[in-house]
């Protein structure tokens, strides 16, 4: 039987005596006296042994009972900003824990979770798929948000969200310090503004109906889910009360829980018996957030306390981490499919469950595409909008005009920042090889309605149709 810790940090030294802009990787700056700068300016011990020597880690985890541990970078070092740059960060960051939990020291006991460039949502997804099948890490974890200074369900991360499906790893939600509340004063930033972020980040996904969209994403909820456990009557209740909720999301927030698993960093057995009644103890992990001191320095008497068995936590760890076990994560789909109501029809023909991932493959890769249009990577490529978009192509824009493929090119190669946050709704395949997607674009001007119509010929799908509609709602 292993015992398996999932929230624990570490910061390789390549990370860190790497010269990065600070708009990359806020906090990863040294004073002379050795401390970490955070984002909001105060001073954090740099020099924890665990964080950057595996070695050290191991004998904590040796004084603590865990056998493994999966790590990821202490949250100041996430990967931050929107340009290329934030990409090269991300990439030289998994490098280097790949590295490092598969050195000698480690003695084979650590596996790792990527850093992405979430504000690069395609880049972000690219690099998921390297860290899992050339990496050999186990998933990811990603800031609760904002993005770019938007939520996860308003940053365009349908890309990353499909990656995870398609790759079946979990996805790790985990405050950047720290959360909402940006003052340090009496620390509040992390005591309330972190488990406050968590459960914000959750509740969006799940209201916005993106965990509709996204039906084999599993999320991994640091610090026991902040303060979800208490929200979930609210959240259940005003999705019932209110009929525009239930036109975004087709479930109340609870109904997702089934694809979430928590840590069990909350401290008290009290805690964690409420933490067991409200998500049920095979979704719930062992977490240390070892090194750091808001941690749980000691997990294994409080969890038998609360009658947690640690071996049975750390089967659950061993079964959704998978490569704890196996080694490099292979691709593929997980055996369990679920058709949201949001995400289009079933199909006619062929049985339940087929119609049911094909319908959902379909959304997958129309939002991808529709998503590349949308990215500033591709829009400042001429050929890549070429391919992309039907050489019978026009558009009727947000003002009534009619625009045709030339002109549409032209504009798009001008503007690739025009959309600061996307929401997709539903994906409908019209006839075999065309599919309409139905979605929302917020930019300078406003929110826009979008309605595209996407045809497949051979092994290429083009955009034929677009047409936005601004919301007169918002002014």
């Amino acid at each position: 039987m292993t015992v398996v810790d999932v929230h624990a940090h570490m910061l390789p030294s390549r990370v860190l005596a790497g010269d990065w802009p600070p708009a990359l990787a806020a906090g990863l700056r040294t004073t002379e006296d050795g401390h970490l700068l955070s984002p909001t300016g105060e001073r954090l011990p740099a020099h924890y042994p665990e964080l950057t020597d595996p070695a050290a880690a191991l004998a904590r985890m040796d004084r603590q009972g865990v056998d493994r541990a999966v790590v990821s970078l202490t949250p100041h070092a996430y990967a931050l900003g929107t340009g290329p740059e934030a990409t090269q960060y991300a990439r030289a960051a998994n490098d280097a824990l790949a590295a490092h939990v598969g050195s000698a020291a480690a003695a084979g006991r650590l596996t790792g979770l990527a850093t992405l460039p979430v504000g690069r949502p395609e880049d972000a997804a690219a690099e998921l798929e390297r860290a899992v099948t050339r990496l050999g890490l186990a998933g990811a974890q990603i800031t609760t948000g904002p993005v770019a200074g938007r939520p996860l369900d308003r940053a365009g991360l349908a890309p990353l969200f499909a990656a995870c499906e398609n790759l079946d790893v979990p996805l790790s939600l985990h405050p950047s310090y720290c959360g909402p509340l940006r003052d340090p004063d009496l620390f509040m930033h992390n005591s309330v503004g972190a488990p406050l972020d968590t459960a914000l980040a959750y509740a969006r996904l799940a209201a916005s109906g993106t965990l509709d969209c996204h039906p084999r994403l599993r999320l991994v909820l640091a610090h026991g889910g902040g303060v979800l456990a208490q929200l979930l009557p609210r959240l259940d209740n005003n999705w019932h009360y209110r009929a525009d909720l239930r036109t975004r999301a087709h479930r109340p927030p609870s109904a997702y829980l089934d694809r979430v698993w928590c840590d069990t960093v909350v401290h008290t057995a009290p805690a964690l018996r409420y933490l067991k009644e409200t998500f049920s103890e095979p979704h719930l992990l062992l977490g240390t957030d070892a090194p750091y001191g808001t941690g749980v320095a000691d997990p294994i008497p409080t969890l038998k306390q609360a009658d947690l068995n640690p071996h049975t936590l750390g089967e659950t760890a061993e079964h959704l981490f998978r490569t704890i076990q196996s080694g490099p994560t292979a691709t593929g789909h997980s055996a369990e499919t679920v058709h949201p109501r949001s995400c289009g029809p079933h199909r006619e023909s062929g049985s339940a469950t087929d119609g049911a991932s094909a319908t959902v493959d379909l959304r997958e890769e129309v939002i991808r595409l529709e998503s590349s249009l949308l990215s500033a990577e591709v829009r400042n490529d001429v050929g890549r909008l070429e391919q992309l978009i039907h050489h019978d192509f026009y558009e009727i824009g947000r003002t009534g005009k009619y625009w045709e493929r030339e002109e549409v090119i032209r504009v798009l190669n001008t503007i690739p920042d025009q959309v600061q946050g996307v929401t997709f709704d539903r994906v409908v395949e019209l006839a075999p090889g065309v599919a309409h997607i139905r979605f929302r674009t917020e930019d300078a001007l406003g929110v826009v309605h979008r309605s595209s119509i996407w045809m497949r010929e051979g092994d290429r799908w083009q955009q034929r149709y677009h047409q936005g509609t601004p919301d007169t709602r918002t002014g």
